[in-house]
């Protein structure tokens, strides 16, 4: 069984860095989605994973959270 970890994120660069970090220690897909960042978060999610989507306009993180 494959497991994917999927993060949305917007200027998270800390938590998203720790977090990234604890997941790379295992055999996990990470995908991480910014929604509109300003800071670093593209760069670091980028140090981790080549799967770094990106969503802007009418497609809100409220939206991406109560996606069944």
């Amino acid at each position: 069984m494959n497991i994917s970890i999927c993060i949305i994120t917007k200027n998270e660069v800390t938590n998203l860095n720790e977090c990234l970090k604890c997941a790379s220690k295992y055999p996990f897909e990470l995908v991480v989605v910014d929604t509109g960042s300003t800071d670093d978060s593209v760069e670091v999610a980028r140090k981790y994973t080549d799967k770094v989507f990106f969503l802007n306009g009418a497609m809100t993180l409220v939206r991406l959270r109560t996606m069944p």
